[in-house]
């Protein structure tokens, strides 16, 4: 909840802070020769480059989900790749229970594991070549 008060007032500072030094400084920031470096500048200072910025960099492996029984006690769990399930988890009292599956990221199967209350039980690779 902080950061929602936060990023705004940091952005707002931001851009009063620079539309005041766009003013003083127009006679040299604005010149023919500087007018690119000013323009990119400038554009660094909004939130718009700092969306970017994250739009580009983020991980595929972002997004995770959890679905629990009214008990709590047992429970699944994905991970996605943008938009495609990753993993499927299963908990039985806090613990791993049953089979995980594992896809890559065009959504192929990829390793299975079986647990039984925390356990390792079998492991399974797949080779998913397709030619």
């Amino acid at each position: 909840m902080v950061y929602i008060l936060i990023f705004p007032c940091f952005w707002i500072i931001t851009l009063i802070l620079i539309i005041i030094l766009s003013i003083k400084k127009r006679k040299i920031w604005f010149k023919k020769d500087m007018i690119l470096s000013t323009l990119i500048g400038l554009f660094f200072c909004t939130p718009i480059s700092i969306s970017l910025i994250v739009l580009l960099v983020r991980p595929s492996y972002y997004l995770a989900s959890s679905s629990y029984t009214n008990d709590i006690k047992t429970g699944e769990s994905w991970n996605y790749y943008n938009g495609k399930r990753a993993v499927t988890k299963y908990w039985k009292d806090d613990k791993k229970d049953s089979t995980w599956v594992y896809f890559n990221k065009k959504g192929d199967t990829i390793k299975t594991e079986t647990y039984r209350n925390d356990t390792l039980i079998r492991k399974k690779e797949f080779n998913n070549i397709v030619r």
